[in-house]
């Protein structure tokens, strides 16, 4: 087998592992979250990695209303290599947190794997919102109509922000081996750098919403 015939049938096997995990993270995430700190198979994360670049280049479509390849590239890219170091600083944070507790079960390649696929509710509400803008633009009327639209998207925002952080505790109780009380700690601690880390992204008008 040919180099370029083992990367896509590597690729087509990892794609079809990661829609697997994805439906089951929404029936049984503590069973599929346990299973993902398990697997080894990095191309998954190149994956995801991909779908969430893929992302940025059809929210920069939709916000500069234009396909001019520059522009959209240039601003995907670097909305992209924010994302990168993001993702990087969270999972260094609590590799690096472990290690100083001595907890021993820390590994990075747990945390990557874990912190990418918790990821899936951050990106399902981020392509919804701007699709929404696309489909329907702001300012939204006051109707009956526009406050239906209001509630459903406040509903959906509420269940993908709790899935979200079941996502997020898991990955912390999986990669630590710590019980509710210490893992809802270290969450705790993560957030004491974290939004300070936002507030400056959102100054720097970054990211106005921190994708992560």
């Amino acid at each position: 087998m040919n180099p370029i015939t083992n990367i896509l049938t590597s690729s087509i096997a990892s794609l079809v592992l990661i829609t697997n995990y994805i439906s089951r993270l929404i029936l049984a995430p503590y069973a599929t979250m346990r299973k993902i700190a398990r697997e080894k198979d990095y191309m998954q994360i190149l994956i995801l990695f991909v779908f969430i670049y893929a992302y940025f280049v059809y929210a920069n479509v939709i916000r500069a209303q234009t396909l001019h390849p520059f522009i959209i590239s240039k601003s995907s890219l670097a909305s992209f290599i924010m994302f990168i170091i993001t993702f990087i600083l969270s999972t260094s944070f609590f590799y690096v947190l472990g290690k100083t507790l001595s907890i021993k079960t820390v590994e990075f390649k747990k945390l990557m794997f874990l912190f990418a696929y918790s990821m899936i509710p951050t990106l399902l509400w981020f392509i919804a919102t701007s699709t929404l803008f696309l489909i329907l633009p702001p300012p939204r009327t006051i109707s009956f109509l526009g406050q239906l639209f209001s509630f459903v998207f406040t509903a959906y925002s509420i269940t993908l922000l709790l899935w979200r952080f079941i996502l997020l505790y898991l990955s912390i109780r999986f990669t630590f081996k710590t019980q509710f009380f210490a893992t809802m700690g270290l969450i705790a601690l993560y957030f004491v750098w974290f939004i300070p880390y936002s507030y400056m992204m959102y100054q720097l008008k970054i990211f106005r919403i921190p994708f992560i």
